[in-house]
């Protein structure tokens, strides 16, 4: 599996933080430098988003990437569907076992069955996950994270 869907769902969480701060427009360069990764990467994901209908773009100066609609109505397995394959597994079979060992030869079925049960539960998670909580649950741990560098910042001054 590649990063596609790490990469949505960064992008759509950070578009959904910035405009639950009032924010707009969120340029591409700032998309790419929050994301961390190859303005190729950003570009081609955002394009899929686009298509599916979860962001919206525009060209120039004040131009940039929104979300096409409210954050509570987009999903994580919106999200996923938009950038992985509908017939994605999240993990790949080699060859099949064509082994003259009775076991070897049905162990291949046996493993996409218990995949197949593992990935229903993890696309109804993603379902049931708006963007705009995953956003918030990011917003929480940043604001976590900061509250303890305080904290500790103020102990280091005390000695």
């Amino acid at each position: 599996m590649d990063t596609s869907f790490y990469v949505a769902s960064h992008l759509l969480g950070y578009l959904a933080w910035r405009q639950g701060a009032g924010d707009t427009w969120v340029s591409s360069e700032e998309l790419g430098k929050s994301i961390n990764t190859h303005s190729v990467v950003v570009r081609r994901v955002v394009s899929m988003l686009r298509s599916k209908g979860l962001i919206v773009t525009r060209r120039g100066a004040q131009g940039g990437c929104q979300l096409a609609r409210p954050a509570r109505s987009i999903s994580l397995a919106d999200a996923f569907e938009a950038v992985m394959p509908p017939d994605a597994s999240l993990i790949n079979f080699g060859a099949s076992d064509d082994s003259e060992c009775p076991v070897g030869r049905h162990i291949e079925a046996v493993l996409k069955e218990v995949v197949a049960e593992s990935e229903a539960v993890f696309r109804k998670k993603l379902k049931q996950t708006s963007i705009e909580e995953f956003s918030d649950r990011v917003v929480q741990r940043l604001t976590l994270e900061v509250a303890c560098t305080s904290k500790a910042k103020r102990r280091s001054t005390d000695v």
